[in-house]
């Protein structure tokens, strides 16, 4: 899933992802031009920040009702220390059944359900690898900087015989193709798709062999590219990489990551004691997930690392907003 440094033409999303990219986009493309109406040098990634908050205000719903469930669960725990205590010395298979049925029952008579904190982000995943999506095709959904792609189309395409510079430059067309893939050089939507994965050096080169009268105009297009696609000097539709100024975001991301993770394990306040098992899992909870998804924003566009750092932070804050919220409400109920 990583994003390609050396980028190739990306085909039309499937229609799984292309569909949720065009909801996503519906979403996206209004915060844009709202928030470019202000701000045009930071208006990319202070969308895709209330794009972020947007989502998680949608699953606020869901994401309470995650949050008394870990409560619940963490009420339980004495409890389920009782019941390992019945059974530490049972080794036989109906010992241990009968060990996770009343584990099972404590849970079905509290309402708890001890899977419930992965749904967030299982929902996550998918508007995660979306994103991705969106940002290998930011022209489709950002409508502002689909129109700057179409009109450096207009202008090459306004060039007598335009097509035969890339054909006769492979790095320009030809080596930026797939397998099997076919793009029609005469077509103004396949030319801005190959576009889309030209860096500074191609569009030096590109620009170097055409006709000087199209060099300006061009040039103020891409200028006017670049703005929309960076945010504080980054470029939120390329790789992150491990360079300054881009790795700022893998870090945030993988510090955020790990804030909220012990943030959850603080939460259950579930003791691992002498269980292995329970060691390992929050180990990786706590260390190796911080980590993948460090590494994993490496490798994709800064503007997902960007929305999962946000989400994070985001997650934080509601998660302290929510402990206050209903320890006010024990306490009231204590006091009564």
């Amino acid at each position: 899933m990583f994003f390609n440094a050396d980028r190739m033409v990306q085909p039309e999303p499937g229609f799984i992802v292309g569909p949720l990219s065009n909801a996503l986009g519906f979403v996206l493309d209004p915060i844009f031009n709202f928030v470019n109406a202000i701000s045009p040098s930071l208006a990319f990634g202070i969308s895709i920040i209330i794009f972020t908050i947007f989502i998680r205000v949608i699953l606020l719903p869901l994401s309470i009702k995650m949050h008394k469930n870990a409560e619940n669960l963490r009420k339980l725990q004495p409890d389920i220390a009782k019941i390992n205590e019945k059974y530490k010395n049972a080794k036989d298979r109906d010992s241990m059944a009968k060990k996770n049925q009343d584990i099972q029952k404590l849970y079905a008579e509290n309402g708890a359900n001890p899977f419930s904190g992965c749904l967030p982000a299982l929902i996550q995943l998918p508007i995660f690898i979306t994103l991705f999506s969106m940002l290998q095709r930011p022209y489709l959904y950002i409508t502002s900087l689909g129109n700057v792609y179409n009109q450096i189309a207009e202008y090459l395409m306004s060039v007598p015989g335009y097509y035969s510079y890339i054909f006769t430059t492979p790095s320009l067309g030809l080596d930026r193709l797939p397998a099997n893939m076919e793009i029609l050089l005469t077509n103004q939507y396949d030319l801005v798709r190959l576009f889309n994965v030209y860096g500074p050096e191609d569009w030096d080169m590109l620009i170097s062999l055409l006709p000087e009268y199209v060099h300006q105009p061009i040039i103020n297009l891409l200028y006017q590219k670049d703005v929309i696609e960076h945010f504080l000097t980054i470029s939120l539709v390329q790789p992150s990489g491990v360079l300054l100024p881009g790795v700022i975001i893998p870090i945030l991301a993988t510090v955020s990551t790990f804030l909220s993770s012990r943030l959850m394990l603080k939460q259950s306040q579930q003791p691992a004691g002498d269980n292995t098992a329970m060691k390992i899992q929050q180990n990786v909870l706590l260390y190796a997930m911080p980590l993948m998804m460090g590494f994993i924003t490496i490798s994709t566009p800064a503007g997902v690392g960007l929305y999962w750092a946000s989400s994070n932070v985001f997650h934080l804050v509601q998660h302290i907003t929510l402990n206050k919220i209903l320890n006010r409400k024990k306490m009231h109920v204590d006091e009564e």
